[in-house]
């Protein structure tokens, strides 16, 4: 079968699973499931404004500029300047996601959060939070298990599961999903292009889930930031926490300024730095 009529049959059957899986759901959610299907009037662009999907005469959209189909996955943008997105992952939790949110309002900066539906389903009031802040809301899956090794019934089921709490703890349907572990195939990322998610990774890595000194942390993190980073740091760690205003500090007194990770994609997309080669798998 040629190439390109195996990725069309590919995608429909994908898009046909997506459509099976939320009629499933449609008698225990059918608000969300109608709304999900034929709807998706809104999306998360900049966290704090909702747009509609189609603009009106004379408006250009305002949709971030990866539209073709999901063949790259976004690692950091080497074209933005001197801005950078923080990104935190596996939130939120009680002890920690308002501390978080305070120091970075505190200090006028906005960042992305990828949470678990796990701890979102238990936690809807700090999802609310966080957006209602000005910062921005990702996936990031609903147990946190290696996705690549999942069926793709259950990367759907994944995937609707978490962006289903969002949208009703918040009004907003995110755009924006981060694998765990960074570990996705070529199933996973055509699923995530049919759901309307960019796959986003992370360039600056601090190891702050080993829990090392909050000194190692920041440093880490000042040394590999360049223009246009996303940087991986984790909910739930009193290192990264008390590292936070460090970080923040240091990379304002270097002339960096900080956006979310939309707002990064909304830099020339032709030169997003990607980590498709290294990390895609068959």
């Amino acid at each position: 079968m040629a190439p390109r009529r195996r990725r069309k049959k590919n995608r429909s059957i994908i898009y046909t699973l997506i459509i099976v899986f939320l009629l499933s759901v449609l008698i225990g959610s059918a608000t969300f499931a109608y709304k999900y299907m034929f709807e998706d009037r809104y999306v998360q662009v900049n966290s704090t404004t909702k747009i509609w999907d189609t603009p009106s005469d004379g408006e250009k959209s305002s949709y971030p500029p990866q539209q073709q189909p999901n063949t790259r996955v976004f690692g950091y943008n080497k074209s933005a300047g001197k801005v950078v997105a923080l990104t935190f992952d596996d939130g939120p939790i009680p002890e920690y996601t308002k501390k978080y949110i305070d120091i970075l309002k505190s200090m006028e900066v906005k960042a992305t959060f990828f949470v678990i539906d796990k701890n979102a389903q238990k936690h809807p009031e700090l999802l609310k939070y966080i957006y209602e802040n000005g910062n921005e809301i990702g996936l990031h899956s609903y147990s946190h298990f290696n996705m690549s090794k999942m069926k793709p019934e259950q990367m759907v089921e994944e995937l609707y599961k978490t962006q289903k709490i969002v949208v009703e703890s918040t009004g907003v349907k995110p755009i924006l999903f981060r694998p765990p572990y960074g570990a996705f195939n070529k199933t996973l990322l055509e699923i995530s292009d049919a759901l309307g998610l960019h796959v986003v990774l992370w360039n600056v890595d601090p190891d702050d889930w080993r829990s090392p000194a909050v000194e190692n942390v920041v440093n880490r993190v000042i040394s590999h930031t360049k223009n246009g980073s996303v940087i991986l740091m984790h909910e739930g760690k009193t290192n990264t926490l008390a590292a936070l205003p460090q970080i923040m500090e240091k990379l304002k007194s270097e002339g960096y300024s900080f956006v979310t990770v939309s707002e990064l994609l909304n830099y020339e997309k032709n030169n997003i730095a990607n980590n498709n080669q290294e990390q895609q798998k068959d």
